[in-house]
């Protein structure tokens, strides 16, 4: 109706007045997946169960399990781990445990079947009472012009296996809207084209997470022979980072009391380092140059670290005014270049620590990869699907910590 002040006719007055459109369809996606972007690689063929060979070398030490008294007959001690397997060291008859100053020793002659006790008989020394958790050296002597024994010191690789992951998306679009047969505003937001972009980056993100979390699941009704699983299962899933650090003897740790300070950090590169992570088999020197590790977190655990270089900044603003300082993206600590990297995959209370690219494998045969396509009666369906598995070598030098609180 005209104005009611003068009279004059408006735009509500007709409905053949144009709305204004603006054809473009602004997006937005936020998908942080580092573990997946760097470990990731596209393989032409994967077994329906892939296998690997792994070995960690003796560190030539026991750590007491119980307390040792003067004059007892047998020894107890932590059982070998994949970090530290000792048993391929212990040989009746040869070897000796010392204390780390050399001040006593005892000869082993008999041990149980789990390597957790040993018959000890004193060698040379003063005898002395030792605590649990007193680390001893393994060694051993021999006469000059000793002959062959009976003992063997070979030693060998231990296997680790996983199985696959495989999901699909369906996408279905009606025949005339898909053909472009509708009126639309400048671009037709129900095309494949436009679908297929909306939806990888939930695929992506999907990923990074079972890529880092999942379980390793057989599945049910996998081909088995010689006494082990050949194949993957129906609804068989393949295992992700944290499964081979929990069930490879990977370096875990619970905090409660601790934030991810730089005190935390350097706790943990330590511990790593002990492991086996940031050396090589022909280093026979501790390096001092910087490795690399990366620490995998959330964008409220960066912000933690954050706020430990905000509190030892200047009291000035910045050269620019503006309040705090630059991102620290990494932290020296231990000799070691602590990369941080946010990830969709990890919560707010913890830290994974990848200590080496290389051990990480993510072999994907299919990423949203189409195959297929239907009509059905007056639509059209596209089916995506996506097929990875994962190979995660040494866990023992990889770890992760839970239960951060913040700073």
């Amino acid at each position: 109706m005209p104005n009611s002040v003068n009279g004059a006719l408006s735009i509500n007055d007709a409905v053949t007045q144009k709305e204004l459109v603006y054809p473009e369809i602004v997006k937005t996606s936020r998908v942080w997946a580092p573990v997946l972007m760097d470990h990731m690689g596209s393989v032409s063929k994967i077994g329906s169960k892939s296998q690997w060979f792994q070995q960690a070398i003796s560190q030539g030490f026991v750590t007491l399990s119980a307390p040792y008294t003067i004059g007892d007959s047998t020894v107890s001690v932590d059982a070998p781990s994949n970090y530290n397997p000792f048993d391929t060291e212990i040989k009746d008859g040869v070897s000796v445990l010392s204390t780390t100053d050399g001040s006593y020793k005892m000869s082993i002659t008999d041990h149980n079947g789990t390597f957790t006790s040993f018959d000890v008989s004193n060698k040379n020394g003063t005898p002395a009472d030792l605590p649990a958790g007193t680390k001893l050296y393994i060694q051993r002597d021999a006469e000059v012009g000793s002959g062959f024994g009976s003992n063997n010191d070979t030693s060998v690789s231990k296997t680790d296996f996983n199985f696959f992951t495989n999901f699909d998306h369906d996408i279905r679009i009606a025949n005339p809207i898909k053909d472009g047969r509708f009126e639309h505003f400048g671009a037709n937001e129900l095309d494949f084209a436009n679908q297929e972009e909306n939806l990888l980056p939930t695929v992506i993100r999907q990923l990074e997470q079972r890529v880092i979390k999942d379980s390793r699941i057989e599945g049910s009704n996998p081909i088995t022979g010689a006494g082990m699983t050949r194949t993957s299962g129906n609804g068989a899933q393949a295992g992700g980072i944290y499964h081979y650090i929990n069930a490879g003897g990977g370096y875990t740790m619970t905090s409660g009391t601790s934030a991810l300070t730089e005190g935390t950090l350097e706790q943990d590169m330590i511990a790593l380092r002990k492991r086996g992570a940031f050396t090589n088999m022909s280093s026979y020197d501790r390096s001092y140059a910087y490795s690399n590790c990366d620490a995998i977190i959330s964008e409220t655990t960066l912000s933690d670290i954050q706020s430990q270089i905000r509190l030892q900044r200047e009291n000035a603003q910045g050269a620019d005014g503006g309040l705090g300082s630059d991102l620290a993206p990494f932290a020296k600590v231990n000799g070691v270049k602590v990369n941080f990297k946010v990830s969709d995959g990890m919560e707010d209370n913890e830290v994974l620590y990848i200590t080496d690219k290389q051990k990480i494998k993510v072999d994907v045969l299919r990423l949203f990869e189409q195959e297929s396509e239907w009509v059905d009666g007056d639509s059209t369906v596209r089916k995506y699907v996506t097929t990875v598995t994962t190979s995660i070598k040494a866990p023992w030098t990889l770890g992760y910590r839970t239960n951060l609180i913040r700073v």
